[in-house]
């Protein structure tokens, strides 16, 4: 494990070293309850024999959906979502996660992880391991050199700042390192959820050549941690320089960005938060830009931010005009003249935000409510209904159309 970390952390290195004006990535995510979605339908007959299986894995479900919601209280967040009564929005997650009308009592978690419903009987187990790879999460928000540039036999800074992003307090190390070189780590204990720690340490160069070097913090993975992504994040290049060759730096970075919520409605606003920082040693003026995905959010004008200086921005994100799904937010700082590196220029948020449709008024569900019923007991007796209460709302309807167009001359 540990050779493969090491490996990681050189491959990482050499590719900076060697692009070292391609912008590098870097990672943030809050946590949020684990979102469970249940399409279901509860109106099976079970003395109807084709519909027994359906019945049974139905009621095998709902106890598993039952089971999690107990075990996990406000950790997760289930939404049940009934086929007839939210007829709309149950249509557009069966296109959402490729669904068809025989997967009745479908679970999905988190947006991603679709667990088929119809006959199967979901394996609560495995359900529950999904569940817990979102809970036991910590990331390396960010690292940040006190300076882009050292001179050989001095002391660099580093401020390395962690997260737990999951449900749980957790323990473990980070290390940093340069290129592939331990610096030193340090332990983190019992770190509540949703709470970041700064971590500073120090790089002693004296024993160090002339070059450029990658600094980069990795905190250990946890045990039943699935995101893994954002657990090494790189901190910039470094130049050791000798005491005769120092010149001017110019260097600005984007160290953080954070958002007001990763779900959110269609038409409500969404507040970005990014932090600015001049890592060279002159006073620098420069845009920052906001996007979601390609499309541009806004642009801000960064004056006379100061050396070792840090400046935090606020964009607003109107998802009026946005249509549902997944949308990934970066905040860029241009390039400036003579910029020194542009690896720390760009930050990506993680985890994608979700944008969800908005369900269908009240009233506008009774409407639709009472114009199907009525419309169905036109053309069904009630004593014809002990098992055609069990066909789905597409049945019906193709039912209905066969009987009118047998009776057409």
């Amino acid at each position: 494990m540990r050779k493969a970390i090491l490996i990681y952390v050189i491959l990482i290195s050499c590719l900076s070293l060697l692009f070292a004006k391609v912008p590098f990535v870097k990672v943030c995510r809050a946590f949020e309850p684990v979102v469970v979605e249940f399409l279901y339908r509860d109106d099976f007959c079970p003395d109807c024999p084709v519909w027994k299986e359906y019945y049974e894995a139905y009621e095998h479900n709902v106890q598993v959906i039952h089971n999690i919601s107990s075990d996990y209280g406000e950790k997760i967040s289930v939404i049940w979502i009934h086929y007839l009564e939210q007829y709309q929005e149950y249509l557009e997650k069966m296109n959402q996660y490729n669904l068809t009308w025989a997967d009745w009592n479908s679970m999905v978690v988190n947006y991603e992880i679709v667990f088929k419903g119809g006959t199967n009987h979901i394996n609560e187990t495995l359900v529950r391991n999904v569940i817990d790879s979102y809970l036991h999460d910590i990331a390396v928000l960010c690292v940040v050199p006190s300076s882009s540039l050292l001179p050989i036999g001095e002391i660099l800074e580093v401020n390395v700042t962690v997260k737990n992003e999951g449900a749980y307090n957790e323990s473990f190390t980070v290390t940093l390192y340069y290129n592939s070189n331990i610096i030193d780590s340090k332990y983190v204990e019992n770190l509540e959820p949703d709470t970041e720690q700064v971590l500073t340490f120090y790089w002693n160069s004296s024993n160090v050549t002339e070059g450029k070097y990658v600094i980069s913090a990795y905190a250990e993975i946890l045990p039943n941690e699935g995101d893994i992504g954002d657990n090494l994040r790189q901190g910039g290049i470094v130049e050791v320089r000798g005491q005769t060759a120092i010149e001017e730096i110019h260097d600005v970075a984007v160290t953080l960005v954070d958002i007001s919520s990763t779900k959110v409605k269609a038409g409500e606003k969404v507040n970005i938060t990014a932090v600015i920082k001049n890592m060279g040693d002159t006073v620098e003026r420069f845009n920052v830009t906001a996007y979601c995905n390609q499309e541009i959010v806004d642009i801000k004008r960064v004056s006379n931010l100061a050396p070792n200086e840090e400046k935090t921005l606020v964009f607003v994100w109107d998802t009026a005009h946005y249509q549902p799904g997944k949308y990934e937010i970066r905040v860029e700082a241009d390039k400036i003249p003579d910029e020194f590196d542009l690896t720390n220029n760009i930050y990506i948020y993680s985890g994608a935000v979700n944008l969800v449709a908005v369900s269908p008024s009240l009233d506008l569900i009774v409407a639709l409510s009472f114009a199907f019923f009525f419309g169905f007991f036109e053309s069904f007796p009630p004593a014809q209904l002990s098992c055609y209460r069990s066909y789905s709302a597409t049945q019906l309807v193709k039912d209905q159309n066969s009987e009118r167009d047998s009776s057409r001359p």
